[in-house]
């Protein structure tokens, strides 16, 4: 209740529930300071913190990050040297507050090269509150800043901010260029906003910018797994056409052809992911403009390229199959199938996934999310709700905290939400 309250922004609500409460857990404690820093009742915080019988590392993490966001980052300082004093383990959430609070003490914050790299890294670390801060604090913001933080909220699902601040980039008078736009349709990706990504490219000039754009798209869309993949291709694809197929730019149009043929697809040998390489093959087929495979020559072309796209022993199981329809056809339904026993198979693979603790968290999250395509690619539906649960029941016990803190205050979660909170503990 006390977190609600706050995340409403009615401070003196979270009060009045903190003290009608007979028990308070550490969690309920910590929740205050949260609140009275958030809102910058800082003495308020400290004097809570000062009657707390038992702190966790959370609460002296909340401390910290406050004293960093109120501007008193020397305070936040000194607060993380005497929990050190006590024999508190710092993790990854005190550290960062820490590292925050020594930049914010140096003139470099303000530094336009120093300041973006610091950016970058913390966008890259997930921590996007922290990017931004720093972001706000450079005081001349060039093109590599602008792309940094829009590129940190693109890559993380903030798509609506990035799309937020590319507006408020345009209207600074900066000038994007194709890094800018890799970004953007990222966002729009994120968001949904597909048709509007398309509307973005009357931004886009003739040239190289459209060529670099459409292909760093592919690899984005490939490498970060992203929904609409095929959508997106087909409307960039479109919109490429457009322009590079009038008169004055068929130059650039064999280029784009050398540049797109360079695209490679490992070969599909039966045990490798064959969700992944079936969307590999379709972004393919779509640069080629062989997707629809209608015309007799184009058909050759998309049954030859599928065919390149297998390794021996599977493309002796489809010789027969002389067009390109029979021939993805029979691959889904050998290595696509949706049978009882293959659904039965995925189920019990949730069931008993785990989480190993001499594996990073990324590799274990990473894994999950290989998992979980699996399960949807045999037609299982899985509910965001339902991956929280499940992610969360892989952890070991020394996870129980974390999970207490995930669970504290909420009445609803993502998965993605989930993610970021076991990335940074």
């Amino acid at each position: 209740m006390v977190s609600g309250y706050v995340a409403c922004g009615d401070l003196d609500s979270a009060v009045e529930c903190f003290y009608a409460a007979t028990v308070k857990s550490v969690i309920t404690w910590t929740a205050m300071i949260t609140g009275y820093m958030k809102f910058g009742r800082v003495e308020s915080a400290e004097k809570l913190f000062r009657e707390m019988c038992q702190k966790t590392l959370v609460t002296w993490n909340a401390m910290i990050a406050g004293y960093v966001d109120n501007g008193r980052a020397e305070d936040g300082l000194k607060f993380f040297k005497t929990m050190l004093e006590t024999g508190a383990k710092p993790n990854a959430v005190s550290l960062t507050s820490v590292l925050l609070g020594c930049i914010c003490k140096s003139p470099l914050s303000s530094d336009t090269t120093a300041g973006t790299s610091l950016v970058s890294m913390y966008s890259k670390c997930r921590e996007l509150k922290d990017a931004w801060k720093l972001f706000v604090r450079i005081q001349r913001k060039d093109l590599v800043s602008w792309n940094a933080m829009i590129s940190g909220y693109a890559q993380h699902g903030a798509g609506e901010k990035a799309l937020e601040l590319f507006d408020a980039m345009k209207h600074d008078g900066m000038k994007p260029d194709w890094i800018t736009f890799v970004a953007v349709f990222l966002a729009c990706n994120h968001a949904g906003f597909v048709d509007l990504g398309v509307q973005y490219f009357d931004f886009v000039v003739f040239g190289p910018l459209i060529l670099a754009v459409f292909v760093c798209m592919l690899y984005a869309e490939l490498l970060w797994g992203l929904p609409n993949l095929t959508a997106v291709l087909g409307k960039l694809k479109e919109a490429c056409t457009l322009r590079c197929g009038s008169s004055k730019n068929q130059n650039q149009s064999r280029k784009s052809k050398m540049v797109l043929s360079k695209f490679k697809v490992e070969k599909f040998d039966g045990s490798n992911d064959f969700s992944l390489w079936k969307l590999k093959v379709q972004a393919l087929l779509v640069l080629q403009g062989s997707e629809t495979a209608l015309e007799e020559e184009l058909m050759v072309k998309a049954w030859n390229t599928i065919r390149s796209c297998l390794a021996n022993n599977v493309l002796r199981e489809v010789m027969e199959m002389k067009t390109p329809d029979s021939l993805w056809k029979a691959l889904e339904e050998k290595y696509s199938a949706n049978t009882l026993s293959h659904k039965l198979h995925q189920w019990e693979r949730m069931c008993k996934f785990k989480y190993l603790e001499e594996k990073s968290m990324q590799n274990h999250i990473e894994e999950f999310d290989r998992m979980i395509s699996d399960v949807r690619a045999a037609g299982i539906k899985v509910k965001d709700i339902d991956q929280v649960a499940i992610l969360l029941n892989t952890l070991p016990p020394s996870y129980d905290d974390v999970c207490d803190t995930i669970h504290y205050g909420r009445s609803d979660i993502s998965i993605k939400d989930v993610k970021e909170e076991l990335m940074i503990n």
